[in-house]
């Protein structure tokens, strides 16, 4: 009997202290929360073209197209962005910043007879146009995740902001309207990341007020290749229509867009 009691006594101090270390290594165990709070947030750079096809119309008394009455097209290309990836998902929204110059340049002979603003056009008449438009957009999403599905929701404000000229070649006479427009705009993204080194984003902004409207629609896929640095590539459009009083500008800038992306953790 005591040999019995005994050995029991001697198994259950085993167990116990068998067991201690376990619970001591389960304990210092981090939790899911401490791991996000420890995961990294990134800044984000990129720069890259954008090889967009500008079309569309301005109307101010009588209308004139981009492509056939004004053969303007576009000289400057390039894009610019600067972002923020927070390191969990919560109150803190992950931020873009993007920048591009919309500059375009044509010259002309018109076929008709109009009259433009202040600007008699007749079939004689060659007419020299430009845009200078510097389009500034600052997006704030707020992201959910889903498995390896992210779906971000916030607003895109957008501002442009310079000078559209209609003028006749070689004379004094000209139509200038300095556009200085801000579009506050709803915006939904989609990002599916199923591995790591591969990311696909599809994005979407609209508004639409009192005859004004703005939206952007955009598709990327982004390869790091080398840690932080990547390769993204895909598909833009955006149009803008601005109306001031008889004045109406409908721009639509649709192509294909490669970046260099740079995410720096820390």
């Amino acid at each position: 009997m005591n040999f019995c009691f005994h050995r029991l006594a001697g198994f259950a101090v085993a167990t116990i202290v068998c067991a201690a270390p376990t619970a001591a290594v389960r304990a210092d165990e981090p939790s899911q929360e401490r791991i996000a709070d420890t995961a990294p947030r990134f800044l984000v750079a990129s720069i890259g073209g954008w090889g967009y096809d500008l079309t569309g119309s301005v109307v101010n008394g009588a209308r004139l197209d981009f492509k056939n009455d004004l053969n303007l097209r576009a000289s400057d290309k390039k894009t610019f962005a600067l972002g923020y990836i927070p390191s969990r998902l919560g109150w803190i929204p992950a931020l873009d910043v993007d920048y591009i110059q919309i500059k375009a340049n044509g010259e002309e002979t018109f076929g008709g007879t109009t009259l433009f603003g202040t600007v008699p056009l007749t079939s004689s008449t060659t007419i020299t146009n430009h845009a200078d438009i510097n389009d500034l957009e600052l997006s704030a999403r707020w992201p959910y995740k889903v498995g390896t599905l992210t779906i971000a929701a916030g607003a895109t404000v957008t501002r442009l902001n310079g000078p559209v000229v209609v003028a006749i070649a070689n004379s004094s006479q000209q139509s200038r309207e300095d556009i200085d427009e801000v579009f506050p705009l709803p915006s939904l993204a989609l990002i599916w990341q199923p591995v790591r080194s591969l990311r696909l984003t599809a994005r979407g902004d609209y508004v639409r007020y009192k005859g004004d409207a703005a939206e952007t629609y955009e598709a990327t896929a982004l390869w790091k290749m080398f840690g932080p640095l990547g390769i993204e590539a895909g598909y833009r459009h955006r149009r803008y229509k601005v109306v001031d009083g008889d004045y109406v500008l409908d721009a639509k800038l649709n192509g294909a867009l490669v970046k260099v992306r740079y995410e720096m953790p820390f």
